[in-house]
């Protein structure tokens, strides 16, 4: 069956759901596909079962009566038929890291039970929409962003007024170019608790809403802006320094001493890479072998990307 990658959400986490830009990218160094356990094996490997009852609890939730679910557009009935046969989500992609395994699942889910199993539709919009109602089991509320990057297996870029299209630009290369680095942190997330809590906090606090719409989304867009036009690094520099304040809650206390230790050396410049709160976190440098040395020492996983 198709293998759909994992993601990395480059730009935009959080304040994509107040209307800012963000940018977000396939991740093939993990992936996942759909796949049966044959019957004298099905029970001898706990994670392979694990996978089967997630899939069987979500099918549970898509069956609820509405108006709690939106009518999904996925054949059940064949669903629920090859849960039966063991139907498991073969993947190495981490769970709780911000690497969207659970986008890759959809992604998965949604090309072989859904009404549209066209790789790259006309009209990816309506598809992110779509995507987006399946994943709100898993976060609560979802963008629908990383199963249609698993399912495209393109960029994407969505502007400030909600419009998605597939970036049009060179992106491997310049990552590449900006020594873009992944690092794993000890603690595993809950994504759907952290977007939940500051959805929440949101809706109490106007003056933090200000602040990031005022201060944070324009650095977040520049960043955007500058990987094709120039003045990456400066951008990215502030970007790490406001993410601190203003999303301090979101990084481990680990994470917070490496951030500050970046900006103070100029080394390299680490930020959120999705939800935060555990997983992965993504980081920027132009000196790769300090910065891999650098982590190393911290005992901590270092990808180069």
């Amino acid at each position: 069956m198709n293998m759909f990658p994992s993601k990395i959400l480059l730009f935009g986490e959080y304040t994509v759901l107040l209307g800012s830009d963000a940018l977000t990218t396939p991740y093939e160094e993990y992936s996942g596909r759909l796949a049966f356990l044959n019957d004298e094996r099905k029970f001898q490997h706990e994670q392979v079962i694990q996978s089967n009852r997630t899939i069987a609890k979500f099918l549970k939730y898509l069956s609820m009566p509405a108006p709690s679910v939106k009518d999904p557009g996925l054949d059940l009935n064949a669903l629920t038929s090859e849960l039966k046969k063991g139907l498991y989500f073969n993947s190495n992609i981490p769970q709780g890291s911000g690497l969207g395994s659970s986008g890759a699942l959809i992604a998965a889910l949604f090309h072989r039970y859904g009404p549209n199993r066209k790789e790259y539709p006309e009209n990816i919009e309506n598809l992110q929409k779509e995507l987006a109602s399946l994943e709100d089991y898993f976060h609560g509320t979802s963008s629908g962003i990383d199963p249609l990057i698993s399912y495209i297996k393109r960029p994407v870029y969505i502007g400030n007024n909600g419009h998605t299209q597939p970036w049009i630009h060179p992106l491997k290369s310049v990552l590449k170019n900006y020594g873009m680095f992944l690092v794993q942190s000890a603690a595993i997330r809950n994504t759907k608790k952290m977007v939940t809590s500051f959805l929440k906090h949101c809706k109490t606090d106007n003056r933090y809403v200000n602040t990031l719409r005022q201060y944070y989304t324009p650095v977040s867009n520049a960043c955007i802006r500058s990987l094709h036009t120039g003045g990456f690094m400066d951008h990215m520099r502030v970007l790490s320094g406001l993410q601190l304040k203003l999303f301090q809650r979101m990084f481990t206390p680990d994470m917070g001493i490496h951030i500050k230790n970046g900006l103070q050396s100029e080394m390299f410049y680490l930020k959120l890479c999705g939800a935060g709160g555990g997983g992965h976190y993504l980081g920027f440098t132009e000196n790769i072998k300090a910065t891999e040395t650098y982590f190393r020492a911290n005992n901590m996983k270092f990808n180069y990307f």
